[in-house]
């Protein structure tokens, strides 16, 4: 029995196209998320045009976990750590997560034998991912007031 942990992944890719690719169901989940990861990173630029509203901030009046993840991945892309940190310090775990997931996810795919290592690997960076994020909320709720 596995103990329930916190993950981060999203798969932006729907089910229905990647089941007509020729492969196995492991593999699909890898490519997913791959492909979701480049995604993300490519999105982030476009993403901080777009009006938003936190319902979070709106309704609670409080920061919601993700707040300044958008402006700290897009600091990190153009390799400013100070402001990655502004934005949102959990940002460049986040960053270095999808980073391991364009590295580690086309080895998966290319190498069946590592695949369960690199699926383990990504549960453990998703779940530290998750924990950063919540510490990083939690400190700036009570402690950076």
């Amino acid at each position: 029995m596995h103990a329930a942990t916190l993950q981060m992944e999203i798969y932006l890719l729907p089910n229905w196209m990647l089941e007509r690719l020729a492969l196995s169901p492991s593999q699909r989940l890898h490519l997913n998320a791959f492909a979701s990861a480049l995604l993300a990173i490519l999105a982030a630029p476009m993403l901080v045009e777009v009006p938003h509203v936190c319902l979070f901030q709106y309704f609670l009046h409080v920061p919601c976990l993700g707040c300044g993840i958008t402006h700290s991945l897009i600091s990190m892309e153009r390799l400013d750590l100070s402001g990655a940190i502004r934005a949102n310090p959990a940002g460049i775990v986040v960053a270095a997560f999808l980073g391991v997931q364009l590295v580690a996810r086309p080895v998966a795919l290319l190498a069946d034998r590592g695949e369960p290592a690199i699926a383990r690997l990504s549960r453990r960076a998703s779940a530290f991912t998750v924990a950063a994020l919540i510490f990083v909320w939690i400190w700036r709720l009570f402690v950076a007031v």
